[in-house]
């Protein structure tokens, strides 16, 4: 496994990208999640998006969204409108920008000229990329969100990185949803010199455009549609999503929470933090809610905590500040658990055990557990947890997992087990002062 780790460290293209990650329980997170084009009508999205900026504030992560998706999105939206106080906290819910563009209304304006080539693009009727065009979709972002509002600048170009991630993915022909991969299906390249050759041609256009002049996911669209079958085309799409969310991802040095349908076609060169709904990992809201359903709290109340709530949560000492390291703690340990056995858990399996063990198991067997593990070899294992489950290089994870082995033990020595009844009581009584429950 060392072997294996040590020979994709000197690969350039890995170095490349994973030279800026670090082990990271409070990330920022990009959230993929508020981008129009992969959004779902048959949900109550703006809930979702609720859910996930305030239980990831909650958790000590940093969500952030691409302040373009705020006239191209309802849902998006409607979210924010719902939950501004969020965007004034500190640690807070953060609309991202480029540098030297201080607010929501200058950054629509410079969006309106670097956009408008996109209406003479062939694009399909129902095609969300529409509204990469301001004021293509009719919304009222203005009155919602403060066009004064400040944006938060991105340390890196998401335009240079979709470029370069798009074009390296129309080299790669061993991955089957590749851009390569899926456009030889396409054209029926796979049994065809002719289709192959067609293929060659278009990909070689597509990527002097990406180099050369205006590059968008509409214009992808456009390359493909209408002379190609709908539905090749979506998965490029797809493919293309995922790209252009990664970029993000990769500019602002942050995490991705993305939907697990994009997650799929997100390819494995790229090493980013990337979580969705149904992923096994400590930074999923999704699980954390599921595991506080147990003792009543429903999942849409945290929807209706207000910003006030959450500043006291995250900034005071109180008892689920509290719960939330022991949560990440614990989840670890978890994972180091099934690490040990080679067992990746499901996430019906790791909630029924979050479950148990953090509010309805007296033994809390854990704590004996974790106390007693070799110190080098419980480093090793959280670096092993680190590669599968929060996506991160296990070269570059060594110092943050001895930090958090460390914090770990540390921690559990200092509370007795009387103690961590009595929190357990404590957080209950504070859910209700800020009424979960």
């Amino acid at each position: 496994m060392f072997a294996l780790w040590r020979i994709m460290s000197f690969n350039n293209k890995w170095i490349d990208y994973n030279k800026m990650y670090r082990f990271n329980l409070n990330p920022v997170i990009f959230l993929g999640t508020a981008d129009n084009a992969i959004q779902n009508i048959e949900v109550n999205w703006s809930k979702q998006l609720l859910l996930q900026f305030k239980v990831m504030t909650i958790l000590g992560c940093t969500p952030i969204i691409a302040t373009p998706f705020i006239w191209q999105s309802q849902y998006t939206l409607n979210a924010i409108s719902s939950c501004r106080d969020l965007l004034e906290l500190e640690k807070g819910l953060k609309l991202i920008g480029k540098q030297n563009v201080e607010t929501a209304d200058e950054y629509y304006r410079l969006r309106v000229r670097e956009t408008e080539v996109v209406k003479y693009f062939d694009i399909m009727e129902s095609s969300p990329f529409k509204a990469e065009i301001p004021g293509a979709t009719p919304l009222n972002w203005r009155k919602a969100v403060a066009p004064e509002i400040k944006l938060q600048y991105r340390p890196d170009s998401v335009e240079t990185w979709f470029r370069r991630l798009f074009v390296e993915d129309t080299e790669n022909y061993y991955d089957d949803l590749s851009i390569k991969s899926k456009s030889i299906e396409l054209l029926s390249g796979k049994y065809s010199t002719i289709g192959r050759n067609k293929a060659e041609y278009l990909i070689n256009k597509i990527n002097e455009r990406a180099i050369n002049s205006h590059f968008s996911r509409a214009f992808v669209e456009s390359a493909y549609f209408p002379t190609y079958n709908h539905n090749g085309v979506r998965h490029i799409i797809n493919r293309t999503s995922a790209l252009y969310q990664a970029a993000n991802s990769i500019a602002n040095n942050s995490a991705l929470f993305t939907t697990d349908k994009i997650l799929k076609y997100l390819p494995r060169s790229v090493q980013i933090t990337a979580i969705s709904p149904s992923k096994v990992s400590p930074l999923n809201p999704y699980i954390f809610t599921d595991v506080f359903s147990t003792i009543g709290v429903k999942r849409e109340a945290w929807c209706y905590l207000n910003g006030q709530t959450i500043e006291k949560i995250i900034n005071t000492y109180n008892p689920l500040s509290e719960f939330v390291i022991l949560y990440k703690n614990f989840f670890l340990e978890r994972l180091f658990h099934y690490s040990e056995k080679g067992i990746v858990p499901s996430y019906n399996l790791i909630v029924k055990e979050l479950r148990r063990d953090l509010f309805l198991n007296n033994e809390w067997e854990f704590i004996e557990r974790i106390l007693h593990v070799n110190y080098s070899y419980t480093v090793g294992i959280l670096a092993a947890v680190a590669a599968n489950h929060l996506g991160y290089n296990p070269i570059t994870v060594g110092a943050g997992a001895k930090r958090v082995v460390d914090f770990a033990q540390n921690f559990f020595y200092k509370t007795s087990f009387i103690e961590i009844l009595k929190m357990r009581k404590r957080l209950k009584r504070y859910l209700n002062e800020i009424r979960l429950l």
